[in-house]
């Protein structure tokens, strides 16, 4: 959470191509790429309230929601809150839908859900990110088993108050395979607390996806100019 000086803390539709066969794990970042097949073709298992609509937020406003909070599915490691913002809060307006999330809310922070997995199947990643109140602001997205040290680290992935895609945003993507034996996977976001203004904000997140398919994937995702 910030409080700038006078208050308290649009559209090109960016979607990168994403692994959904393959072992092992990428990360892309990109900016006026073509229509391409949209992540949850087929049938889908992931993340729940991965777009941050549950609870309802008033518009141009935040709240900061317990995370026992029904519908809300996040949890936070530093506290038992997390910030969520109602568009268009601070002139910032949602990827998609009417509310985004902030990563810090009062202390640095990782967010974070557990979902179940299927050992062996590839999950592709997407998230929308932008900066709060200055230029590269960073984070990692880290997957793995609940309650260990999450195997896998993203590289770092950085925002910035206006991004190359839909209403200023960021679009970071890649893809995980899930081990054998691995049932229940954590997929979390670590906040870099150096690169923002106060340890207790920084990096904005909306639409996440996390997500492994059946069946053949024919939809698109149309972009407009």
């Amino acid at each position: 959470m910030f409080f700038p000086r006078f208050s308290r803390h649009a559209s090109l539709v960016v979607v990168a191509a994403l692994i959904a066969a393959a072992a092992g794990f990428g990360v892309t970042s990109t900016a006026g790429a073509a229509p391409t097949q949209s992540p949850n073709c087929g049938t889908t298992i992931g993340l729940r309230n991965g777009d941050f609509e549950a609870p309802r937020v008033s518009a141009n406003n935040y709240t900061l929601v317990n995370t026992s909070t029904a519908g809300l599915e996040w949890k936070n490691s530093a506290e038992n809150i997390i910030e969520m913002w109602g568009s268009p809060f601070q002139g910032v307006n949602a990827f998609s839908g009417s509310q985004f999330a902030e990563l810090n809310a009062l202390k640095p922070a990782t967010l974070y859900q557990d979902i179940t997995t299927v050992p062996g199947s590839t999950m592709v990643w997407r998230i929308a990110h932008k900066a709060t109140i200055r230029n590269g602001e960073s984070m990692w997205v880290r997957i793995g088993v609940p309650g260990s040290a999450l195997a896998y680290t993203s590289p770092k992935l950085t925002a910035n108050l206006v991004g190359p895609d839909r209403n200023g945003w960021t679009i970071h993507n890649g893809s995980y395979t899930v081990p054998a034996g691995q049932t229940t996977t954590r997929f979390a976001f670590e906040s870099d607390g150096t690169t923002t203004a106060s340890p207790d904000s920084g990096n904005l997140l909306d639409d996440i996806e996390f997500s492994f398919t059946a069946g053949a994937c024919s939809d698109t995702i149309a972009t407009n100019a």
